[in-house]
């Protein structure tokens, strides 16, 4: 409560101005604020909220008002906000939500209003096809899979493989993309290993991937589950390599894991808070001024979200089909994620990049075109 609380005192403070101005433009943003995933949800929302306040400050014609709508990390509770938001609100531009099975889940209602969406951190490959409203910055996890596979084949030179996933849409997907890609290249896959959402105990499924004796596991998991995947990993003496989706990107796993991760690789994206480029030093100062903090990876996908947003709706005068065609002409936009543009199902063309974890920190060990 009290973070949420935190965001709207800031959107005051943002913000300035009445709605009655006849150049506010409202922006609405859809992410999960409380409940199981508003690990992702608060930081996507705090980035957008620094876009906001830039953005502010240099427009002239416009001023922005962000309208947040917290899922609750429910998906009913996000078909609630997409209607409010358009119903309501009178909105017509929104920026989330980064869960993919929310997004899947407003899609035809932004679709049939022509609403246009900008996933953050939504992964689904069903979402290539939601409509032609709908744009993510956010990677399909299919590329994640095929480029984690190409990986140990080429790079680490281990061909044999064994999976533990999450049964959900995502863990299933980008398995089976990992699978596919790694035996295409002459790897197998000896054993494949699935659990149910709150599983807390995994040293059953580990002790049978075990008796494989596989040189690699892909894990296909969520923050929660991958520290102690890792650390039960090691309590039963298994010595294999592991291999993580980008889910395991986060500093929180890092910390929970101590020195079961180290060694582990996963994949993600360009966007690196440590980095010295200047366009994101500038994010990192402009969100530590707001927020008093440094950001987490989360949070750069919702700004740069949302400041694609801002930019349609400048450039196109705030019309939405021209705002399409914008995004849809684009041949690199400069965000703290990467360069990016976006292919004809609104997917987000950028690198991937390969990480290592070594003494306690993610190392870059290769940048994937």
């Amino acid at each position: 409560m009290k973070n949420i609380l935190k965001i709207i005192s800031l959107l005051f403070l943002i913000i300035g101005c009445s709605d009655k101005e006849s150049n506010i433009i409202k922006i609405g943003l859809i992410e999960p604020l409380t409940g199981d995933l508003a690990m992702y949800g608060k930081p996507i929302s705090e980035g957008a909220l620094v876009a906001i306040a830039e953005a502010n400050k240099k427009s002239t014609k416009y001023k922005f008002k962000l309208v947040i709508e917290d899922t609750k990390s429910e998906t009913k509770q996000a078909i609630t906000a997409v209607k409010k938001l358009i119903n309501f609100d009178n909105i017509s531009f929104i920026v989330g939500p980064g869960i993919s099975s929310q997004m899947l889940a407003i899609a035809p209602i932004v679709e049939k209003n022509e609403v246009l969406t900008i996933g953050t951190t939504c992964e689904n490959s069903k979402i290539s096809q939601a409509g032609s409203y709908i744009f993510r910055v956010y990677p399909s996890y299919l590329l994640h899979g095929k480029t984690l596979a190409e990986y140990t084949i080429n790079d680490l030179k281990l061909k044999k493989a064994a999976i533990i996933l999450i049964n959900n849409d995502f863990g299933i997907d980008i398995s089976k993309e990992f699978k596919k890609e790694f035996e295409s290249k002459g790897g197998l896959v000896v054993a494949e290993e699935s659990y149910t959402d709150n599983t807390t105990d995994f040293r059953l499924i580990l002790t049978k991937l075990k008796e494989k004796n596989p040189d690699i596991i892909f894990m296909s998991s969520y923050i929660a589950e991958y520290p102690r995947i890792l650390k039960q990993a090691k309590e039963i003496g298994l010595n294999s390599r592991f291999l993580a989706s980008s889910s395991f990107y986060d500093e929180k796993i890092l910390k929970l894991s101590g020195s079961t991760a180290e060694g582990v690789i996963a994949s993600t994206s360009l966007y690196d808070i440590e980095s010295k480029e200047k366009v994101i030093n500038d994010y990192v100062k402009k969100y530590k001024k707001l927020f008093n903090q440094k950001p987490d990876y989360w949070s750069g996908y919702g700004y740069d979200a949302t400041n694609l947003i801002i930019s349609s709706i400048l450039e196109s005068e705030n019309n939405v089909k021209e705002a399409i065609n914008y995004l849809n002409e684009i041949n690199s936009f400069k965000g703290v994620t990467g360069s990016l543009s976006f292919d004809k199902n609104g997917d987000v063309f950028t690198d991937i990049r390969i990480v290592e974890v070594k003494d306690s920190k993610f190392e870059t060990v290769k940048i994937i075109n």
